[in-house]
């Protein structure tokens, strides 16, 4: 477990599998705004862009460099300062990565006076309502099917052999919650293994505190035979 300096308390967990381009970021006391999250997933054609390196080095450039950004960027609304935020770091993204690169993330910024959530792409962002974690109607949907479609994302950070097609786009969803609101984050390789409402069921089956649930889900994952790719977790709420 990680104790932020605000009270916050994040557990976390990282389940590799083949590619291994999940990253989760901390960073402690960043000015007013507290403490940062980061949650990011990389993706990259493996026939037009052969390894790993690639989706894996986008996805800890935009872990470290979004929040960077975010918290020097001063906006008068929260919905236009993720946006820009997300616009200045995707031109940075297409300089540094070649095409058929991507990554998507999520990002908590914890202040004592609120928590603010940025969702770019597919990774779940869920919050705790008192009884079950659900999502949050700011949040879209932005899941594709595959194999129909390479990555399966419809928003993302790079992949500039698509920019000129209007059926893709950078959207940065954000909502803003008390500091009392617990939220929990996960990439899209659980989808694989659990659903939402199967996370609730067990949620409820436990009705443990977090820490005990969070190590009951993650033995779940990881006694599972679905998993196809990376799954990262991470829940965190105010002590």
């Amino acid at each position: 477990m990680t104790v932020l300096s605000g009270g916050f308390s994040i557990l976390y967990s990282r389940i590799p599998f083949r590619r291994n381009q999940d990253v989760i970021l901390i960073q402690k006391d960043r000015s007013d705004a507290g403490d940062v999250v980061s949650v990011v997933d990389g993706w990259n054609d493996m026939e037009r862009v052969p390894s790993d390196h690639p989706g894996r080095e986008a996805a800890s450039f935009v872990a470290s460099r979004y929040p960077e950004v975010f918290l020097a960027l001063k906006e008068r609304t929260l919905t236009q300062h993720a946006q820009d935020a997300a616009e200045q770091v995707d031109r940075e993204f297409l300089h540094r990565y070649p095409a058929h690169v991507a990554s998507v993330g999520a990002f908590a910024f914890c202040s004592p006076k609120q928590t603010v959530l940025v969702s770019i792409g597919t990774i779940h962002v869920w919050i705790w309502n008192g009884n079950k974690w659900r999502k949050p109607e700011e949040i879209g949907d932005y899941f594709l099917p595959q194999p129909e479609y390479e990555s399966g994302s419809r928003t993302f950070w790079g992949r500039g052999e698509l920019k000129d097609d209007p059926f893709y786009s950078l959207r940065a969803d954000t909502v803003a919650l008390s500091p009392q609101t617990p939220f929990f984050i996960a990439t899209d390789g659980l989808d694989d293994v659990l659903t939402l409402s199967e996370i609730n069921e067990m949620q409820e089956e436990t009705r443990s505190p977090f820490p005990e649930f969070f190590k009951t889900l993650v033995e779940k994952v990881l006694a599972g035979k679905k998993q196809r790719d990376d799954i990262t977790l991470l829940m965190c709420w105010k002590r």
